[in-house]
Parts: C-alpha cells; sequence; structure tokens
C-alpha cells in the first residue's frame, strides 16, 4: 500500500513540475530543462577538472585552456582605455530573458530564510560548473537527472521537518485540514515562488492537497510542500521580462539574490507588490539598505569567491610533511580572513577598488597572527591583523589565495600569472598547445629555474605576460608564507606587467604587485566588468560593450566606492532590460 502511494506522489509531483516548466517556458528564453544532461564545459568531465578561481580548465597534466563562453574580444574591448568604436552616446544593449539555476548557496540560504531552518541542504545538490571563477553561469549551469532526484529528495525532507512547525510557518495547524493547506498556499506559496500564484495556480495545489488527504492531512501538506519545491517556479529565478524589461517580482529577486544570495525579504516583496521597486529611486535605496543589512555579506561573499577563489583553500591539497603546519583549523580560519576582510573592507569601510589591493591589514582570527608573523588588534570588536613593515597586501597578500595557486609541494608561476592576467586584467591568453607538462622538482633548481627552461619557443609570447606575472610572486610559497630563500638559493621575485595601462611595468614580488594593480585603470575596469558578469550570470558580450562603457569609466576615473559600483551596475539598463520575444 505505501509503495503504490508513493508511485502515485511522484507521478502526481513529476506530471506537476513538467506541466509548470511548460508554462514557464512558453517563450524562447536562454534557458535549462529538467532530465537535460551537462553540456560541454561539465566539471565531470573525463581527465579535466574546473578551477575555482581559474578563466580556464584545469588538464589533469596541469595545462590552462580557455574557457567555454568567454567573449575575450568584448573582454577586451570593455577593460581598454579608450574605446572608439563607442564615440558618442553609450547604446542600450538588451539581454535575453532566462532562467536561473538557483546555486547551491542560494539554495540553502532560501530554505533556511523561508521556514527558519539550519541545514545545508545544498549540499545535497550536484556541484555547479565552475567556468572563469563563476559558478552561476546560466549557460553552463543546467538542470540534470541528478538535480531532479536531488530537489524532490530533498523537499520531501524539507516538509517532513516543517510540518511539526505548520503554526510557526503559516500561523495554522495541519490538523485542521484543507484550511490550514489554504493558508499555507495563500501566505507562504508566493513567498517560496517569490511572485503571486494565479488563480490556476492556487488551484492545481488544492487539489493536490485533496488527493493527499485522503490518506491523511499530514501526508495532504507534504504533497503540497514538495509540489512547491520542487517546482521550476522555485529551483529557478524568472528574468524572462514583460513589455522588454524584468517585472516587479523579477526585479526583487534579481536584487536580492544578487545582494544577499538568498530570496527577497517583506519589504522587498512589498515594493514589487505596489511596483514602486521600478521606479529607480526606490531601487537604489533598496539596494543600499540590502547593502547595509548583515545578510549583505553573502552577497560580496559570492562575488569575491568568483573573483579570488580564496575558498580553494579549504580543499587544495598541501604536503602534510612539508606544511605539517597547514592543518584544517588554519584552513578554516584562511577562508573566514578573506570572508571577514572583504566585507569589512567593502561594506562597513565602504572602500575603493586600491584599499582591496594595498591594505596593510586584514581581519581574521588572532590564531594567523603566528602563522603571518603579524601583529593582532582590535579596532573595537574586529579582530585584526596588522601587516604593516612587509611586503603583504590586500587581496594578494592573503595566504588563502596564495595557497589556492601552487601545488601540493611548490608554487606555481604559471597558474598565478594566469590569475593576475585573466581575473585582475582582463586578459585572456590563447589556449596552450596540448601534451604540455611541467616541470619536475630537481633538488638544486629553484621553481623559477625550472619553469624558466621548461618555456619552448613557440609559446614565448604568452610565457612572456605569464612568467612576468607569476615569477614576480616567488617571494611567498606554496602556502603563502614569505620567504626569501628557494632550493637554497636566494629567491628571485623580479617580474614584469606588459601592455597594461598602456606601458610595460617591473616589480618585485607580491607587495610591489599589489601597488600596481591598486593603482591600476585596467584592473579596476576588470573588476567593474567581472562584478556586472556576476549580477547577470553569464558574461559580458560585444553588444553590451558599449551599454556598460559609462559605468565602467566612472568606477575606473572616479575612484568610485564599491557600493557605488553595485548601484550603477543595478541601474544599468542591461540589468533590468530584456529582448522582446
Amino acid at each position: 500500500m505505501k509503495a503504490a502511494r508513493l508511485r502515485v506522489y511522484a507521478t502526481l509531483l513529476l506530471s506537476l513540475v513538467v506541466g509548470q516548466l511548460q508554462g514557464a517556458c512558453s517563450k524562447a528564453v536562454s534557458r535549462q530543462t529538467f532530465a537535460h544532461h551537462q553540456a560541454a564545459g561539465s566539471n565531470s568531465a573525463k581527465g579535466e577538472s574546473k578551477s575555482p578561481r581559474s578563466g580556464s580548465s584545469s588538464k589533469s597534466d596541469g595545462s590552462v585552456t580557455p574557457s567555454a563562453g568567454i567573449n575575450s574580444s568584448a573582454l577586451k574591448a570593455a577593460v581598454a582605455l579608450t574605446n572608439d568604436a563607442c564615440n558618442g552616446p553609450s547604446s542600450d544593449a538588451d539581454s535575453m530573458p532566462t532562467l536561473r539555476l538557483l546555486t547551491r548557496a542560494e539554495y540553502r540560504n532560501t530554505i533556511n530564510d523561508l521556514f527558519s531552518l539550519n541545514s545545508d541542504y545544498g549540499a545535497k545538490l550536484p556541484n555547479e560548473n565552475i567556468t572563469h571563477g563563476f559558478r552561476n553561469n546560466t549557460q553552463l549551469n543546467q538542470v540534470t537527472d541528478s538535480h531532479l532526484e536531488a530537489f524532490l529528495a530533498n523537499a520531501k525532507d524539507i516538509s517532513s521537518q516543517i510540518i511539526p512547525k505548520m503554526n510557526q510557518i503559516a500561523n495554522c495547524q495541519v490538523s485542521a485540514g484543507e484550511s490550514c493547506a489554504t493558508q499555507f498556499i495563500a501566505t507562504i506559496g508566493p513567498r517560496i515562488w517569490r511572485r503571486p500564484l494565479s488563480t490556476e495556480e492556487t488551484t492545481r495545489m488544492t487539489n493536490l492537497y485533496r488527493t493527499g488527504a485522503a490518506f491523511s492531512n499530514e501526508e495532504g501538506m507534504g504533497l503540497v510542500i514538495r509540489a512547491f519545491l520542487s517546482s521550476p517556479f522555485f529551483v529557478y529565478r524568472s528574468e524572462i521580462g514583460k513589455g522588454g524589461a524584468l517585472d516587479a517580482y523579477e526585479l526583487a529577486s534579481a536584487l536580492s539574490y544578487f545582494l544577499w544570495a538568498t530570496t527577497p525579504d517583506a519589504a522587498l516583496l512589498k515594493n514589487a507588490e505596489s511596483g514602486a521597486l521600478l521606479k529607480e529611486a526606490r531601487l537604489i535605496a533598496e539596494a543600499n539598505r540590502l547593502l547595509a543589512d548583515p545578510r549583505g555579506k553573502a552577497g560580496i561573499i559570492a562575488f569575491m569567491d568568483s573573483y579570488t577563489g580564496y575558498s580553494s583553500v579549504l580543499s587544495v591539497t598541501k604536503d602534510s610533511t612539508k606544511f605539517a603546519g597547514f592543518t584544517s583549523d588554519l584552513r578554516q580560519a584562511l577562508a573566514k580572513e578573506a570572508e571577514n576582510s572583504m566585507d569589512f573592507w567593502i561594506r562597513k569601510n565602504k572602500s575603493t577598488f586600491g584599499t582591496l589591493f594595498s591594505s596593510d591589514f586584514t581581519v581574521g582570527d588572532p590564531i594567523l597572527a603566528s602563522f603571518y608573523k603579524s601583529t593582532a588588534r582590535k579596532d573595537g570588536d574586529t579582530p585584526i591583523l596588522s601587516h604593516s613593515g612587509t611586503s603583504r597586501r590586500g587581496i594578494l597578500g592573503m595566504s588563502s589565495v596564495l595557497a589556492s595557486l601552487a601545488t601540493s609541494t611548490e608554487t606555481h608561476p604559471i597558474k598565478r600569472g594566469e590569475f593576475v592576467l585573466s581575473h585582475l586584467l582582463c586578459d585572456v591568453l590563447p589556449a596552450p598547445p596540448n601534451g604540455i607538462e611541467f616541470p619536475a622538482v630537481k633538488p638544486g633548481l629553484s621553481t623559477r629555474e625550472r619553469f624558466a627552461a621548461h618555456t619552448a619557443p613557440a609559446c614565448a609570447a604568452c610565457h612572456k605576460k605569464l612568467d612576468g606575472a607569476g615569477f614576480g610572486m616567488e617571494d611567498y610559497d606554496a602556502v603563502g608564507v614569505f620567504r626569501q630563500v628557494d632550493e637554497g638559493k636566494p629567491v628571485d621575485a623580479s617580474g614584469g606587467l606588459f601592455e597594461v595601462d598602456g606601458e610595460d611595468r617591473s616589480f618585485n614580488g607580491v607587495g610591489e604587485l599589489s601597488a600596481i594593480i591598486a593603482r591600476s585603470q585596467q584592473a579596476k575596469r576588470c573588476f567593474a566588468i567581472q562584478y556586472y558578469q556576476q549580477a547577470q550570470g553569464r558574461f559580458i558580450a560585444d553588444r553590451d560593450v558599449c551599454a556598460v562603457r559609462t559605468m565602467v569609466q566612472d568606477f575606473a576615473e572616479k575612484d568610485l566606492s564599491i557600493g557605488e559600483l553595485i548601484v550603477k551596475i543595478i541601474t544599468n539598463p542591461t540589468y533590468t532590460k530584456r529582448v522582446q520575444q
């Protein structure tokens, strides 16, 4: 009897999901579908893995290849100091309608915020495909059979968690029968789907309840909850638009997930309901409110992890003999240092771009003071690590970033150089030849000596840039500790950046490189584009270049705060406009 009942429920849920998906996708949109296997670029591809920080796929032999989807010509045009193609007024570019799959973090946060839970249901979903550091790319992240199974399993588990506390959630008792189901559908349903339900949708959910209630009130309510949480209207964020632009509810979700990485709160939904959010002044006011709220930290972290890849420190392999002190607790502390420092600089201090690379302090646990050989102090209630008197500055001085750009035993100049060029300067290099193998460790030869000898003449053009940036970071070892000796030889950390801001720049060590990046107009423009791509869930396209020109120029030339950049992104026409279908 129980097995037959489960089959009935599964059939009902799947038919509801398919019907909803067909309705949601009745327009031609950039979308993903249930039961669609992962496309090219999947991180499950044999012999290849995705780096969360790199603009490339890292093959098993360590070589680097450009990621699918990156439009290097658009990137180059967007960060160019002059752009002859955009003389005159900026042209507006409409984005394509799309359905955006919730990331694992967004899914986790949404479930917990909706139902006051404290569980990581996102961890039960398949990993995202990560490209150029971004895990929210709408083209590469598709719903697979594995996703659907996880959504259904999660929904079943969540329903069992919240049915006993329905009085707290919907202010009714499940034992009251259909009246409680009606209350849940009318009040909680719109919060789950982030928009009002149509009359037809309400009727379908009510009928679903009645089917389950034939067995018991609990089973009827459970079926409704599972249907809401398995629906494409929950797992996708709609950015289809109406009349050429996002509607008020779509805009509320876009803003909330960009800045909070979770579902809109009551105040934001109220502004959507009244239509006030469609007015630019209210949109800006809401953006500033969300940024000021402690939940604004989640949005900062989501972007900065894409930009820096700091969270890789939690999983990157390190030789336990050579780096015995690089423990799990230390990794956690380093990841928290990155999160708390970036939040402090961006949200609390309202810093400009330069601070991210020039700051002589980070926000971190005092246990890191010994590891860094820094001074721990307090700024009010904030634990500060002072790096004054050292060359450690900002993002490039963080061990979470440096350790992620290294092997288990040594530094990796190519990874570090590619990170600086691709992520910080938006200079995406062409793919290397096949069959590249990096030099094995040889006693008596420094990392720099081995990698320099490895460069083939045919690769010299690209390696001039890669080596120039990467070799200049050799003063910090594979776990981000400052060093002056490598294999018994004095470290040579001389480096160079080429054709950056219209000139070549030499430097020595991470500290001097950080200073160059902090002042670089190209790096500032690249940062603005990277943030824009995070907000859009896609890479910049040729049609965007002129539309975002003013935003990028203002950020670079007027030294705007990062908070001001965020406001410019959400008020840029491409953020709200959608191509008419």
